[in-house]
Formats: C-alpha cells, structure tokens, sequence
C-alpha cells in the first residue's frame, strides 16, 4: 500500500497553514487538503495548529479544510489541537465547508484542548457548512472538546439553502475523562431550506 505522509514532533509545536487559490470557475480550491494515509502527531506537550482558508472562485468545494474519506489522524499527547477552517468561494459555488473531515480520527490525551471553528462560505449556492463530520471520530480525556460551527449563503438568495452550522454524520465525538463537550452550531442566511444550526445524522452517530 502506499506509504503515510507524516508530520511528527516531540514537545514542540506543529503549525500548518494553507489558502486555497484559482480562478473563474476552478473547483476544489481547499486551504488546507489532507489526503488519505495522513498523520500529524505530537508527543509530548506540544501543540497542533491547523489553519484554512479556501479559494474565492465560482466553482465547487473552496473549502478552509478538507480531509479525505480514510486514515487521516491527528493526535497530541496532553497538547492541544487548534482546527479552523473558513470556506469562501463566490458566486452561486457550492459545497464551501469551513471544516470537512471525512474518515478522520482527532484526538487528545492528557488534559489537551481540542478545538474545532469552520466558517461555510459566503455564496448563493448549497451545503457551505460550518463543520461536516463523516465516519470521523473526535476524542478527548480531561480536556475540553470544543465545535463552533456557522454555516455560510447569502441572505435573501432563494437557491442558497442547507448551509448547516454543524453536521455530525455517522461520527463519534467522545471524552474518557473530566472533559467536557461543548457543541455550538449557527445555520447559514440562505432563504433557502435546511440553515439548521447542529444536525446530527445517521443512527451510528454518538455523543458520549
């Protein structure tokens, strides 16, 4: 199979950052894009940062941050982990998630933070989430786990609709310890349908 990509430290912190470019009608502009097989680990006090911006195009997907569908991780041992995300695009473009983890694992032992912000795009098209969680799983132990998640659209746009807060789909968000959870969703201005502020999908998903 193919080999990981990794990003490793020992005690020092991890800081990445990424803004999506294009033009015209380009799609798939993300801020930050972690592919399959991707880790990101810290292991010994220090923190994760991640940071993205997408590209401010009329095509589809200028997400802040998009991880793949499978074997993508991130794990700090008692440091914390700092994920945000704003989506952009413009137009009438699509899908403009702040944070988009499909298949991916995040988590913190120890008294780490972990702390997740996505900002949907601000576009007359659809589904410019804040958050999207699919077949991920987001873990903690005695520290917090932190989701603030505002959906985008535009305001007084009749195409502009399902532009959701926070969409937890088939995913688990867990602490083990003295952690707290603390979920903040804001649907988006579409006129259209669906600007839920938190929505949680699918008969596996879990909150524990």
């Amino acid at each position: 199979g193919a080999s990981p990509t990794t990003i490793s430290a020992i005690g020092g912190d991890i800081s990445i950052s990424g803004t999506g470019g294009g033009s015209g009608s380009a799609i798939n502009n993300h801020g930050v894009w972690l592919q399959e097989i991707c880790q990101i680990s810290n292991t010994n006090n220090g923190d994760i940062t991640v940071t993205g911006i997408g590209g401010n195009t009329t095509g589809d997907f200028n997400a802040g941050i998009f991880s793949s569908p499978v074997d993508v991780d991130i794990t700090s041992v008692n440091g914390n982990i700092t994920i945000t995300g704003t989506g952009s695009g413009s137009g009438s473009a699509a899908q403009n998630k702040g944070v988009s983890l499909h298949g991916t694992a995040v988590s913190s032992t120890g008294d780490g933070i972990i702390s997740i912000t996505g900002t949907g795009g601000a576009t007359s098209g659809v589904d410019n989430f804040g958050i999207e969680l699919q077949l991920s799983t987001i873990s903690g132990t005695d520290g917090n786990i932190l989701l603030n998640g505002s959906g985008g659209g535009v305001g007084g746009s009749a195409s502009s609709g399902n532009n959701m807060g926070l969409n937890v789909n088939n995913s688990d968000v867990t602490t083990t310890g003295t952690g707290h959870i603390i979920m903040t969703g804001d649907g988006g201005n579409g006129t259209n349908i669906n600007n839920i502020g938190i929505q949680f999908q699918d008969i596996n998903t879990e909150i524990l």
